[in-house]
């Protein structure tokens, strides 16, 4: 019995997918003063709908190096120890507001590609990178990746996340933010494939039930601190206590506050006066 041959698809050379979905017309061409170098965990590669290809083929001042351990990547080295200043795009607690990136120079803006875990890898697995100083920032709407699962309402593609950062420290910053909309142009485009091929065409390898929309799942309290970091401020009063049983108790009453922004060390204390007398342990606290 001879088997028939089996028929591919042809393949887009430039973007990697099938000429079918292909979105290279799409593609912009958008030169930047900001050097971007993206950084893809090897898993991410392989996905389909990854977008950190796509972002590299629209912004001609970037490189796309694939990898977990970049240490010996010549590349990587000259990008950080002879490029301009770089900075590592991933939230934390000691990462500042992109707004305040330098504005009157370039930058090097290192991407990590990949999950939050495989981004978090990467950076544990490259101390070099975990040293850089790190950015972060508040997207200015949800993402629209409606065809892959975010962890979070906050978290973004990383297109989307270089059309955000990218709008704050390029020259010509507008408050409107929109010449890096532009960006999202060939990921919208994916996108709207993807779901037809889904919804109506009903190919072999889209047989099973698309389900429907997953009610976003809430925001872990790590993550609502992370997204609002640079917002976040500990306060902690003592009070002049007396203990519960004693005969000399006395109502408790604020005697000392102290508060602090961690994003920037800002901090504030102010002593109050007692107006009764002091409980046996408010002079040791």
């Amino acid at each position: 019995m001879i088997t028939p041959p089996v028929a591919f698809r042809e393949m887009c050379g430039r973007c990697r997918r099938p000429r079918v979905v292909c979105y290279c017309a799409h593609l912009p061409l958008l030169p930047t003063r900001t050097q971007v170098l993206l950084l893809q965990h090897p898993r991410e590669q392989h996905m389909a709908i990854g977008t950190a290809r796509m972002a590299h083929l629209s912004l001609p001042n970037s490189t796309l190096r694939v990898g977990t351990d970049f240490s010996t990547d010549r590349v990587v080295r000259a990008a950080i120890e002879d490029g301009p200043p770089a900075y590592v795009l991933f939230p934390g607690p000691a990462a500042v507001d992109v707004s305040a990136l330098p504005s009157d120079r370039a930058v090097t803006l290192l991407v990590l590609d990949g999950t939050w875990t495989q981004a978090a890898k990467l950076l544990k697995l490259n101390p070099a990178l975990a040293a850089l100083p790190r950015v972060a920032f508040a997207p200015r709407r949800p993402s629209n990746y409606r065809i892959r699962r975010q962890p979070a309402q906050f978290c973004v593609s990383t297109i989307e996340a270089l059309a955000e950062v990218l709008e704050f420290i390029e020259p010509g910053h507008t408050d409107g933010g929109a010449r890096f909309d532009a960006l999202l142009a060939p990921f919208q485009a994916m996108i709207v494939s993807q779901e037809h091929f889904a919804h109506q065409v009903r190919a072999h390898r889209h047989q099973r039930a698309v389900p429907g929309p997953r009610a976003p799942r809430a925001p872990t309290l790590p993550m609502r601190l992370r997204a609002d970091w640079s917002h976040l401020v500990c306060i902690q009063g003592e009070a002049n206590a007396w203990a519960r049983h004693d005969p000399a108790w006395q109502s408790p009453e604020i005697v000392h506050w102290v508060a602090q922004r961690l994003a920037t060390g800002e901090s504030y204390e102010a002593v109050v006066a007692p107006r009764r007398p002091l409980g046996p342990g408010t002079p040791d606290h």
